[in-house]
């Protein structure tokens, strides 16, 4: 496992693997130079005796104060350098509308583009937990349209736990909807992608 102390190159990182400049062994390396280590066993996860990061993963982590990792994916190859990388989560962000789509803002993706990316991260992952964005849209009408984006993100796009926006009095309840279905739910502070 490792955390960056530096964004920069994490996000050079990412962007590289999503253009395939940066094979897996690539990312590790880098990441070996501006990154904190801890004790993933690479062979494990090479031949699949994997034990898949969950939320208890990452409650036992935060317990502990040992550094949690998150890097973006919008398809498998991508997914899979980063899971072979040894990362906690992948978040399979919105920003796909504009790194992958050509789009000047992430407000034009849909979910179902959006769980489209997370059917190739899925299959790209073995052990990190996958964190789907909710794309703008998808969740803020209703509490049961959140429900319903939130069911359909996990049954077809394989996510482990949706992501949205925001921490007004709307996003609190579709928060708690979420969860009182069954769901996991990360919360965002909005920055640009």
């Amino acid at each position: 496992m490792h955390t960056c102390n530096l964004h920069r190159p994490l996000h050079v990182a990412r962007l590289g693997t999503m253009r395939g400049l940066f094979s897996a062994n690539h990312l590790r390396v880098l990441m070996d130079r501006f990154c904190v280590h801890s004790t993933v066993n690479q062979s494990t996860i090479a031949f699949g005796a994997v034990e898949k990061f969950t939320v208890a993963s990452l409650k036992a982590k935060y317990e502990k104060a040992v550094p949690i990792t998150a890097v973006t994916a919008y398809d498998f190859p991508s997914a899979k350098q980063v899971d072979d990388s040894g990362i906690d989560i992948v978040l399979v962000g919105d920003s796909a509308a504009m790194v992958v789509h050509g789009h000047s803002t992430t407000l034009p993706i849909t979910l179902e583009e959006m769980i489209s990316h997370a059917k190739a991260v899925k299959r790209g992952t073995q052990r990190a937990m996958i964190v789907g964005d909710l794309p703008f849209g998808s969740y803020e009408e209703s509490d049961k349209l959140a429900i319903t984006s939130a069911v359909r993100y996990v049954k077809e796009g394989g996510v482990d736990a949706v992501k949205l926006e925001g921490a007004t009095e709307d996003r609190l309840r579709a928060i708690d909807a979420i969860v009182s279905a069954g769901g996991s739910v990360f919360g965002g502070i909005r920055f640009k992608p």
